[in-house]
C-alpha cells in the first residue's frame, strides 16, 4: 500500500527525471538456439526504452576497484510507468549511441514503493 510520502515523491521523481533525462533503450538476452545443422547460435533479444539521467562518474572516495571501478559510472531511472524491471547484464544504449552493461540495480524507496533505480554502469 502506497504512503503518503510514495504519493509526493513517485510523482516529482518522475517528472524531475523525465525532465532532465533522456531516453536510453535498455537490451538483454532472453534466450539463445544452437543449430546443429548449420552450427549457428542465434540469440532471442529484449528492447526496452526508459528515462535515464545523464550516467555521472562516481566520487573517487567510493572506487574501491572491486565492486565500484574506475571508470563505472551511475544512472536514475524513475520506476513510476516502468512495465519492466531493470537487472543486472543488461546494455543500456545512451543517445550518442555509448553502450554501458548494468552491473548494478539499487531500488530507491519513497516509503512503500519503488521510486527509482540507481543503476551503476561499467563498459
Amino acid at each position: 500500500m502506497a504512503t503518503s510520502l510514495d504519493l509526493i515523491l513517485v510523482p516529482k521523481v518522475y517528472s524531475l527525471i523525465d525532465e532532465l533525462g533522456r531516453s536510453v533503450s535498455f537490451s538483454s538476452v532472453m534466450s539463445s538456439a544452437y543449430d546443429p545443422t548449420t552450427g549457428v547460435t542465434s540469440q532471442v533479444t529484449s528492447a526496452k526504452t526508459a528515462k535515464a539521467t545523464p550516467p555521472e562518474p562516481y566520487d573517487i572516495r567510493y572506487v574501491d576497484g572491486d565492486i565500484i571501478e574506475s571508470g563505472d559510472m551511475e544512472t536514475l531511472i524513475a520506476a513510476q510507468g516502468l512495465t519492466w524491471t531493470p537487472v543486472v547484464g543488461m546494455a543500456m544504449t545512451w543517445a550518442s549511441g555509448n553502450v554501458w552493461r548494468v552491473v548494478s540495480v539499487k531500488p530507491i524507496y519513497s516509503g512503500e514503493s519503488v521510486c527509482a533505480y540507481s543503476l551503476q554502469l561499467r563498459r
